[in-house]
């Protein structure tokens, strides 16, 4: 049994797939942030990867839709939550709640398609 943020399908009705990648970060980047010798580096690949990822989901989501008979939904890859009522709100909006699941967890996707490990 998958947690509520594992199920597809309260973005998307009906979804039975997902496109899940991933980034890889380069390894000076890593080992300058975890020992300590500067951050800014993280920091600037971490906004890459974010920008790059959202604006990617979206025109794949637009891909498909435009080239098959499939709905797509692009997921935020990060700072949207479930807020009451069910509807998404940004995480500045939902830390009074009880529930702070994202719609859909990337974290689950990229392990259910082989990228990782839950750690």
């Amino acid at each position: 049994m998958a947690p509520p943020s594992a199920d597809m399908d309260y973005c998307l009705k009906g979804a039975q797939s997902c496109i899940i990648w991933a980034y890889v970060v380069p390894f000076e980047v890593l080992k300058n942030y975890f020992s300590k010798v500067e951050r800014m580096s993280m920091k600037k690949f971490s906004y890459y990867a974010y920008t790059t990822a959202w604006a990617s989901a979206e025109r794949i989501a637009r891909y498909i839709e435009d080239n098959s008979a499939f709905n797509a939904l692009p997921v935020a890859p990060n700072g949207v939550y479930r807020g009451a009522g069910g509807k998404n709100v940004s995480i500045n909006h939902v830390l009074d709640t009880e529930r702070t699941v994202p719609p859909f967890s990337l974290r689950y996707g990229a392990v259910a398609a082989g990228l990782g490990h839950m750690g």
